[in-house]
């Protein structure tokens, strides 16, 4: 294709300017279709950070994970005492703690009585159900029970 009134030809296909075949980016010589050493460690570098970015999130998330699924070990062992204790099959204690349902290994689980002010002991009384892990209270459940 010529423009008009000119000798020069116009390609619709012109060479790259900037990169010249043979060449890579960085200005070094490579074979063609391949890469240099900076490109390779350069990538390199972006995957490793990446990589121990990656990792460092499953760490977090796993140790998340393990908290919460204490922390829900203990809250249903709590409901399932303090359900227990308020029970039809549960006598009404005055005073004391209640018997216990078998925790698994390392959680310990009291229930016992609190006085509620301005009531009669014989008549409304308050439990509290407390867990522990490895001797450390990890949840504390309170609810009233009324001697029917």
């Amino acid at each position: 294709m010529k423009y008009q009134g000119s000798l020069r030809s116009l390609s619709l296909h012109p060479k790259c300017p900037v990169r010249a075949k043979g060449t890579s980016w960085f200005g070094g010589l490579a074979a063609s279709g391949g890469f240099t050493m900076v490109e390779i460690v350069v990538s390199i570098v972006v995957l490793s950070v990446a990589s121990v970015a990656l990792a460092g999130a499953l760490s977090t998330g796993y140790l998340g994970y393990r908290v919460l699924e204490k922390d829900m070990t203990a809250l249903n062992l709590a409901t399932a005492q303090m359900e227990y204790t308020k029970g039809p099959d549960t006598d009404y204690k005055v005073s004391g703690c209640y018997d216990t349902i078998t925790p698994p290994e390392g959680y310990g689980i009291t229930a016992c009585v609190e006085y509620v002010d301005g009531r009669p002991v014989d008549q409304l009384q308050r439990i509290v159900v407390k867990v522990t892990r490895n001797d450390v209270e990890v949840r504390t459940l309170e609810d009233y029970k009324a001697n029917r």
